[in-house]
């Protein structure tokens, strides 16, 4: 029996993971499209906010994006790679 899932993306800039419980992984395995906040990751400016979002360009996709040093939200892994914006809207 297990209780949760680590995801993790392996991108040109570094390993990222999130760690989601079984109900959750049950519904992004259903297809539903879900956008949770991660514990974030270090850099060289302190530690960055990051967010998953999981079925919301196809089934099966999966994006990263990750806060900006001018607090715009830029997707680190997955696409489109060159994305910014000014709000994201976390379950």
């Amino acid at each position: 029996m297990w209780y949760s899932v680590r995801i993790t993306v392996n991108h040109g800039d570094g390993v990222h993971s999130i760690t989601v419980s079984q109900k959750t992984f049950a519904e992004i395995r259903g297809g539903n499209e879900i956008t949770l906040q991660g514990d974030g990751f270090a850099s060289e400016d302190g530690t960055v906010a990051d967010y998953w979002e999981f079925n919301s360009d196809a089934v099966g996709s999966v994006r990263v994006i990750a806060t900006t040093e001018d607090n715009c939200f830029a997707v680190i892994a997955g696409t489109p790679q060159k994305e910014c914006r000014n709000e994201i809207s976390v379950r």
